[in-house]
This record gives C-alpha cells, sequence and structure tokens, in this order.
C-alpha cells in the first residue's frame, strides 16, 4: 500500500506536467476558433439561460431562490459528471504514453482533473453574474462554497482512479456508467427542488449527488455551513480513496495490459 500512496504523491509532484497536458488538450480542442475557450463560458451561459427561463416559469418557487438554485446545482453537476464519464476511460484515452513512458498512472488522473477544473473556472463568471443579477450577494457562505469545490475535487480524484482501473479491465462497465449518470440526473434536485415532491422529499437524501451538490449549493442560499452534506460527503471521501487504492494497488501493474 505505502507504494501505491507514493504513486498518488508522485502524481502530484508532477503538477507541471499535468496541468501543461490539460492546457494542451484544451487548446487543441477549440483550435482555430474565433472566440477559443471563451465558447466554455458562453455555451454555458446560453444553456444555462434557456434553463432558467423554461422552466422557471412552470417551478411553483420564487424566481430568484430557483435560478440560484439552478444555475450552482447544474455547474457542479456538470463538474461531477464530466469526472465520472472522463474517468472511465482515463488510462485508456492515455494507452500512448502508458505504454511508452513510466509516467504515474496518477498523472493522467490529475490530467483530466485538471481539464475538468479549469473548465468548471471558466464557467464561473457566468453564475458569478447571474447570482449578483438576482441579488445574491457575496458573503461568508461563497467561502464554504470555495471549500465545498476543493472536497469535490479531492473525491472526483478517487472517483477517476477507481474508475479508470475498473473500467481498463471491464470495458462494459463505461456504458454502464455512462447510462447511470444519464439517469442520476433526473433524480438528482437541480430541476426541481425536494420540496415539491412533499412527502417523498427525504428520499433524495439517498442519492450521493444531493450531497456533493449541496457543498457548494447551500453556504450561497443559506448563509450556513452545510455540516450534514459535509459528514456525509466524509465519509464517501474516506470509503472511496480506499477502494480507489485498493484497486490501484490490485491491478495497476496490470492497466499497460488492458488500455
Amino acid at each position: 500500500m505505502k507504494r501505491t500512496i507514493s504513486q498518488v504523491i508522485d502524481g502530484l509532484k508532477a503538477y507541471p506536467l499535468w496541468i501543461q497536458l490539460a492546457i494542451t488538450d484544451l487548446e487543441q480542442t477549440y483550435r482555430r476558433s474565433f472566440i477559443g475557450l471563451a465558447w466554455i463560458a458562453l455555451s454555458f451561459a446560453i444553456f444555462i439561460t434557456a434553463k432558467i427561463v423554461v422552466f422557471g416559469q412552470i417551478a411553483p418557487i420564487d424566481t430568484r431562490y430557483f435560478a440560484a438554485w439552478l444555475a450552482v446545482g447544474f455547474w457542479i453537476w456538470v463538474m461531477l459528471s464530466a469526472a465520472i464519464v472522463e474517468g472511465t476511460n482515463v488510462f485508456v484515452h492515455s494507452r500512448a504514453w502508458i505504454l511508452g513512458t513510466k509516467i504515474p498512472l496518477t498523472v493522467f488522473v490529475f490530467q483530466s482533473l485538471a481539464r475538468i477544473s479549469i473548465r468548471t473556472l471558466f464557467c464561473l463568471p457566468v453564475i458569478v453574474a447571474l447570482l449578483l443579477s438576482f441579488r445574491w450577494w457575496p458573503d461568508i457562505g461563497w467561502i464554504y462554497s470555495a471549500l465545498g469545490l476543493v472536497m469535490i475535487v479531492i473525491n472526483a480524484s478517487w472517483v477517476q482512479i477507481f474508475l479508470g482501473v475498473l473500467c481498463a479491465k471491464l470495458r462494459d462497465f463505461t456504458h454502464l456508467v455512462m447510462a447511470f449518470v444519464h439517469v442520476m440526473f433526473f433524480l438528482t434536485p437541480i430541476l426541481y427542488t425536494p420540496d415539491m415532491f412533499a412527502n417523498w422529499a427525504h428520499l433524495f437524501d439517498f442519492n450521493p449527488f444531493t450531497h456533493y451538490i449541496a457543498l457548494v449549493r447551500a453556504p450561497i442560499l443559506t448563509d450556513a455551513f452545510p455540516l450534514y452534506h459535509w459528514m456525509v460527503v466524509s465519509v464517501f471521501t474516506v470509503i472511496g480513496w480506499g477502494l480507489a487504492l485498493i484497486a490501484l494497488k490490485g491491478w495497476g501493474r496490470r492497466i499497460p495490459f488492458w488500455v
């Protein structure tokens, strides 16, 4: 297990490499585009505006509250779903590097997370502008939300390690996970609030995504530290990292043969 933990640490130490690789990936994606990386924020702004306009008309709650609920919730959902979906192929897509170099496998996980984090930060000005336009002013809750983002990245790391190893061995899980993510979008309170379901509202507590999104969204809407959600996510963090390290220790050496 010591060697496995060292692999994670070595991957973190190689931050100049995985940050540059992440930036290169994004530059190639938007190469020859007139506004380049600005498309990340623009497309998100168009999409979130359309959702607020459409669903805000039918939501039986205050528009100001619902706009913040939906915008922040969807922003975090995009980050979470990207971490999960890209995690299924994080090693497969790095096949050439894995077969041709001796770089720690975790470097490719951090490359993926850096790429996702950059996209998430590009959308941040859209979220801030929307919140300010609906008179949600900065306060201590915004600091709690920033801490929640850090916690999400920590959890996304173990998710990508675990899914990367699992899906490199069992490719069918890649498609299963993608289907699961599509379904969970509709079962997660983003386009609606739990209160709309009256007596069924407590069932959303069994959805892990509810707690992860609440780490960022709840402090903005309530100005309070979401202690309950932090406790739940902390349990997932400990269990998840344990599973990820076990998977990396048991199957990590075989990944070059599977990709």
